[in-house]
């Protein structure tokens, strides 16, 4: 089938930062499967995923795509993943697309297409991380929204410092720390108390990559519920970390789309974590359709709306922060088809 694959470039709102970087501009790639359905992969950076392979690998998968089988969701998938298993992103951009080529089809909303609540809670905004004196301005600046995610990994003195601050100009919000790996273990032992006192909710990837066991320590022994994210990448990765953490973080970048999300969120269910849906910097494509799980979850974290300053999609970049989920009223994700 004729496609569309094409990169734009996301300028960020502030620089964003986090433990590991902090960028000013991230590319995305966006794909049309003819004029059926639009999908969008975002290079998972931390795995060396790069916006030209995500472009090159669509190209191929959209092939055998014709207008017979384009509804053959688990078809296409399986096939995806069998040849392109390492390139999560440009998976995630297919199976988006096929999934909102089949709501366009059936003229329903991609969670009514699997049976999920209704979407209605809130999500975070992320306060990235910079000199503490720009934190927290930033977070003066959206201090009358309910719910703030911020980035540390730091010091134990500068991150308490911050935190300390942030709560004293947004007493209102409920707080969450995500860390990025940035932690060693002898810093989050002695700082996830203090962040207790301070009422933080619950603390993300609070240390390196892989490091399973001191994670489960932390899950054991601290005050704060221990939510992982780059420690989840598929439904393979979470035999690792039962019993080790208290919730995870499921993006659709790292899954591969909405089919292995789902399974997952069965999994974590089982389990009885807690299940947060996030996203990296994304348009309004991505994020809506992560949005369609926010029914079936405990929290949501998909402010790239919020973050960037040029999104293609309508309404576009927001301009006043607010908390509501980045749904679009149409069939499938619920956007309309746009020129690349």
């Amino acid at each position: 089938m004729q496609s569309i694959q094409k990169i734009y470039m996301l300028k960020l709102r502030y620089p964003f930062g986090i433990s590991r970087d902090t960028v000013t501009e991230i590319p995305t790639v966006l794909f049309r499967l003819g004029n059926h359905g639009q999908g969008e992969g975002s290079p998972v950076r931390y795995k060396k995923q790069k916006a030209e392979d995500i472009v090159t690998v669509l190209e191929d998968l959209a092939r055998d795509v014709t207008e017979d089988n384009i509804s053959d969701i688990p078809f296409h998938e399986k096939r995806a993943r069998a040849k392109y298993p390492q390139h999560s992103a440009a998976l995630c951009a297919f199976n988006i697309a096929l999934w909102d080529a089949w709501g366009r089809r059936e003229k329903k909303q991609l969670y009514e297409l699997v049976n999920l609540p209704k979407p209605s809670i809130k999500s975070t905004y992320t306060v990235s991380l910079a000199d503490n004196n720009i934190m927290e301005e930033r977070a003066r600046e959206v201090a009358h929204l309910p719910l703030l995610k911020i980035k540390l990994g730091r010091t134990h003195e500068l991150d308490i410092d911050i935190m300390r601050r942030i709560r004293a100009v947004a007493p209102n919000a409920v707080l969450r720390v995500d860390a990025n790996a940035g932690w060693t273990y002898d810093i989050a032992k002695k700082i996830i108390p203090e962040l207790a006192d301070i009422g933080v909710e619950f603390i993300e990837q609070p240390l390196a990559i892989g490091n399973i066991v001191e994670t489960k320590k932390l899950h054991e022994t601290m005050p704060l519920p221990i939510v992982v994210d780059e420690d989840v990448q598929d439904l393979a990765s979470l035999d690792a970390v039962r019993g080790c953490v208290a919730g995870i973080n499921i993006k659709l970048m790292k899954t591969g789309g909405l089919c292995e999300a789902l399974r997952i969120l069965k999994y974590a269910r089982k389990e009885g974590w807690k299940v947060m849906v996030g996203c990296m910097v994304e348009t309004r494509l991505a994020l809506g359709a992560a949005s369609h799980l926010a029914g079936a979850v405990d929290a949501m974290d998909v402010d790239g709306h919020m973050l960037t300053a040029n999104d293609p999609f309508p309404p576009g970049s927001l301009r006043e922060f607010s908390a509501e989920l980045p749904l679009g009223n149409g069939p499938g994700v619920g956007l309309p088809l746009i020129d690349f």
